[in-house]
């Protein structure tokens, strides 16, 4: 972007200008680190909550099948109880995934993103700065 820094007419206001704008950007710098370490958490729990999905959906297919064959009576109500734990079970993964999931992991990739471009955007302001203070 093309910044007003001939508007700037004194050493004094190149100074006040770049304090702020350091100060700006070490806040952006901490939000980063801590997307980055959330990023981490969410790598993490999205290999974990995928591999308890799948294992819990073989599960269920495992218990459908078993019930299918199995004659009415006390065996078949306790496996459709079982199933129905594992559903429930399924239930709550699916509802971690929206929060801790991949969906988490990748909105958190795109602010790394967003808050890297800010970045580079304060690293640039600071150096028109600097240039105007040094031709005053």
């Amino acid at each position: 972007m093309i910044y007003s820094f001939t508007l700037l007419s004194s050493k004094e206001d190149c100074d006040t200008a770049i304090a702020i704008a350091k100060k700006n950007k070490n806040e952006l710098e901490y939000r980063k680190l801590t997307l980055d370490h959330k990023k981490q958490g969410a790598t993490d729990s999205a290999v974990v909550l995928e591999t308890e999905l799948q294992a819990v959906n073989a599960q269920i297919a495992a218990y459908e099948a078993v019930i299918a064959n199995l004659p009415e009576g006390d065996i078949k109500k306790e496996n459709i109880s079982k199933q129905k734990k594992a559903e429930h079970k399924r239930f709550l993964l699916t509802e971690r995934k929206e929060s801790y999931g991949v969906l988490s992991l990748l909105e958190t990739e795109v602010d790394i993103g967003c808050v890297e471009k800010d970045i580079a955007e304060f690293d640039a302001y600071i150096a028109g700065l600097t240039e105007r203070k040094n031709s005053l």
